[in-house]
């Protein structure tokens, strides 16, 4: 999840062994070599064969597709840990996401204040206004930042393969992956895209932007745009740019989140569902 003035738009064309690979994380803890693999409950484990025959079709070496596996069933068996409450918070999404609308002529006045740029399949930066947003297909768009990986870095980008996507999805965090991993595996997502458009608009004529993490589309035609991120990370800044989107996907008649780690808001409630929470957007 980014805001403020990231690197270039673009998309870069990643390795077929970008899976990022380094074990243990603040959320899924490193797995001892030779440790007996942990027990997955029946419906995991269809998930987890019905994963793994996807990725006999893709053009990845026989070890890179071994990854993606094992890091896929690590994810699985820290959820299915998880309580019944906490996991229902991530997954599967509620089909209740919002349905692409018109922006109503009463709202167009709130829309004026966004224009929005996304890279079209082609590799081309283009600029709609907000009210144009719904009719882009942006499951089909590159996203609008690189994921680049370099020596000290504190984030952990990588690629995921996406099984409803048949291609390779970035992300930027290992939270973000274990969100990308859920939207993946749930049931009625029916496209994925990451840093999918950047929302711009302006504060006191001082210039802003925003690039979500995910764009989801569901069954029916629904709409889920999502930011990850740890609620005791959000700053103000990053309360303003949630804030801005929130708007904004309330006047495409889109459903907004924003996801955190670990117990998804601890005491087995979710961090979000259905909207930002007042902690992260008012302190």
């Amino acid at each position: 999840m980014t805001s403020g003035n990231p690197t270039p738009a673009g998309s870069q064309s990643p390795p077929a062994t970008s899976e990022n690979t380094k074990t243990g994380t603040d959320d899924v803890p490193a797995k001892r070599r030779g440790a007996r693999p942990t027990p997955l409950p029946a419906t995991y484990k269809r998930h987890l064969a019905e994963y793994a025959v996807a990725l006999e079709e893709v053009p990845l070496s026989a070890g890179t597709r071994r990854t993606y596996a094992s890091r896929v069933r690590v994810y699985l068996a820290w959820l299915a840990k998880r309580p019944a409450a906490v996991r229902s918070s991530l997954w599967p999404i509620p089909q209740r996401c919002g349905h692409d609308d018109q922006v109503s002529a009463d709202s167009l006045e709130a829309a004026s204040r966004f224009d929005v740029a996304y890279v079209d399949a082609d590799g081309v930066e283009r600029s709609v206004k907000l009210e144009e947003l719904s009719r882009v297909k942006l499951e089909a768009a590159r996203p609008v930042r690189s994921f680049p990986s370099y020596a000290g870095q504190r984030n952990y980008p990588g690629w995921y393969w996406s099984a409803t996507m048949g291609r390779l999805v970035g992300f930027e965090s290992w939270v973000e992956r274990d969100h990308l991993i859920a939207i993946d595996f749930d049931p009625v997502v029916t496209a994925v895209a990451s840093q999918p458009f950047w929302l711009r608009w302006s504060v006191d004529g001082r210039p802003r932007r925003h690039a979500p993490d995910f764009f989801v589309r569901v069954a029916g035609g629904g709409v889920l745009v999502l930011d990850s991120r740890p609620l005791d990370r959000i700053g103000e800044s990053d309360r303003e740019a949630f804030q801005a989107t929130q708007q904004a996907c309330d006047l495409l008649g889109w459903r907004y989140a924003v996801w955190g780690h670990d117990e998804w808001g601890g005491g087995g409630q979710p961090a979000v569902v259905g909207g930002l929470p007042a902690s992260a957007v008012h302190g």
